[in-house]
């Protein structure tokens, strides 16, 4: 996985490209057809979505439909290729961009406070506390990380293949 949070893997699926494609658009709620319908008001039944993105002739990019808001949610890239008997399905997980702006703003700004400390000789505390800080968010962001994976990964898999 390396140090920042992404996934590769290579799929194989039974089905043709064209199968492929067609199954994720039933599933797929495109990007310019949002609306509050997944989420149950007033009663009413839910829609049959498993994704929200894009889906085109060249791939996919796409993220698992979720009841709550989910910062850690991998955003799914894909391309569809034919293969012997089927097709071969290229998938890349990573986090949303917002979410690596934002942890490298935490991260810069612990690392300000670090020097601070350090060069106004502040005492230890004031010197692992950010640090301290920083380690544990990163180790929250790849554990969420790892765990939205599988749950998509899932989907994915038994979608395609």
């Amino acid at each position: 996985m390396g140090y920042w949070p992404k996934y590769k893997e290579q799929l194989i699926s039974k089905y043709p490209p064209t199968e492929v494609l067609r199954r994720l658009e039933i599933t797929v709620k495109p990007v310019k057809k949002q609306s509050f319908h997944n989420q149950k008001l007033d009663g009413e039944e839910q829609e049959l979505f498993l994704f929200n993105g894009l889906i085109s002739e060249k791939g996919f990019s796409i993220s698992k439909v979720v009841d709550k808001p989910d910062n850690f949610l991998p955003l799914i890239n894909g391309k569809v290729l034919p293969f012997e008997q089927g097709s071969r399905v290229l998938v890349q997980y990573s986090l949303f961009k917002s979410v690596n702006w934002f942890f490298g703003f935490w991260f810069f700004l612990l690392l300000a406070l670090t020097l601070i400390a350090y060069i106004e000789k502040q005492a230890i505390y004031w010197l692992v506390v950010p640090v301290i800080v920083q380690v544990c968010s990163y180790i929250l962001v790849v554990a969420r990380f790892k765990k939205g994976i599988v749950d998509s990964r899932k989907e994915l898999i038994k979608l395609i293949c």
